[in-house]
């Protein structure tokens, strides 16, 4: 009987994290994919808006959003 609890308790803990695992892949993936698309305009010279809202929900570092407020307020140099 102990080792039935034991592996139902197991199995508990082991659905619950993959439940928390996938919610978390899930509500990060939109957010990388926007940083890196942030990051291949800006190597590719590319005219890039950035609101403040967006870089707030990027959960970037501060140099790191200092960074990109630098990139967006200099001039943008398009390519012939």
């Amino acid at each position: 009987m102990e080792i039935l609890v034991t592996i139902i308790v197991l199995l508990l803990l082991i659905v619950l994290s993959v439940i928390y695992t996938t919610f978390i892949f899930i509500s990060t993936r939109h957010k990388v994919r926007l940083a890196d698309s942030i990051i291949y305009m800006m190597k590719h010279n590319e005219p890039v808006k950035i609101d403040i809202e967006t870089l707030e929900g990027l959960n970037l570092s501060l140099k790191e959003k200092d960074y990109l407020i630098s990139i967006q307020k200099q001039e943008v140099k398009l390519q012939p």
